[in-house]
């Protein structure tokens, strides 16, 4: 029988290795641009990107602290389930760490765009182009 000591093994502190705040200065162009990159590379996330559409932050008390203001505590909730991944996103485009946003539901109504469904779509499709009624027909198209 071998006699193995009960050791628990010490981890020397080494020295943080941490990388310094970006803090590069932005216009509200390039938050802008930025912001439009963010709903190009997600345009699965409908929704959020409606709601980003409308809903551009606007600078608040300074210069890297800006507000995005909703039009509703559901828009709020979804907007907040993706603030991290929206927040990496802008702070790597912008370069700026400082960079903080935060997001609040109007206290007056906003007359805020509708997300379509598919059938939505195509019923305002043929009331706009009286043609396409007859396109869906000659190609026997329709939806599921």
């Amino acid at each position: 029988m071998v006699n193995v000591p009960n050791v628990t093994a010490a981890t020397a502190p080494t020295a943080a290795t941490t990388t310094p705040l970006r803090t590069q200065e932005f216009t509200a162009q390039q938050l802008q641009e930025a912001w439009q990159g963010y709903m190009m590379e997600h345009p699965q996330e409908r929704a959020l990107v409606t709601t980003m559409s409308y809903a551009v932050p606007q600078q608040g008390a300074d210069a890297e602290h800006y507000v995005m203001t909703v039009g509703s505590p559901t828009e709020q909730k979804n907007v907040e389930e993706h603030k991290e991944a929206l927040m990496k996103f802008l702070c790597d485009t912008l370069q700026n760490d400082r960079f903080t946003l935060d997001v609040k539901v109007s206290e007056v109504p906003i007359d805020t765009p509708k997300i379509l469904s598919p059938r939505e779509v195509v019923e305002q499709i043929k009331q706009h182009n009286p043609n396409f009624t007859q396109f869906l027909k000659d190609f026997d198209l329709g939806l599921a």
